[in-house]
């Protein structure tokens, strides 16, 4: 039960000093808080939550101004969501018959939005109007993400 509690409670710090760094507008902080905690022996982000491990670094970066790798992070993040949505029927069954520890983290629908948003910015921000204007595509296009999550 104590190793348990210190386990909690060094999660926790290593979260707080991230939280911390933002919440002074030191983006680039946060960024350092974040690596370091994935560096930590029990990494803040668990293997299983690869999606939003790339999903707040991606943000962070962006924020830190850091526009060339933000992009990486966030399709990374893409990438990862639209693998764990082809995966989601069988760990959906794996998570019945067990528990719902076994299922990974697929992200949320408007985190998915949120993607294409950033990353329009991002490349927007680098001047690469042609890439921003791809991923405005990925959300207005008759078959791009606003319209799945409105059918859905």
């Amino acid at each position: 039960m104590l190793a348990s509690c210190a386990t909690t409670g060094a999660k926790v710090d290593l979260y707080h000093s991230m939280e911390l760094a933002v919440s002074q507008d030191d983006f680039e902080g946060g960024v350092e808080a974040l690596r370091a905690a994935q560096e930590a022996q029990k990494p803040l982000y668990p293997e299983s939550n690869a999606i939003s491990l790339r999903l707040d670094k991606g943000l962070l970066e962006h924020y830190a101004g850091n526009h060339e790798e933000s992009p990486e992070d966030l399709m990374e993040a893409e990438r990862l969501m639209e693998e764990a949505f082809t995966k989601s029927v069988t760990e959906a069954m794996a998570s019945y018959i067990a528990n719902d520890n076994t299922k990974e983290y697929p992200g949320e629908d408007y985190k998915d939005i949120y993607l294409s948003v950033f990353n329009a910015l991002n490349f927007y921000y680098l001047g690469n109007v042609e890439d921003a204007l791809v991923e405005i595509r990925k959300l207005t296009h008759s078959s791009g993400k606003l319209n799945m999550l409105s059918q859905k």
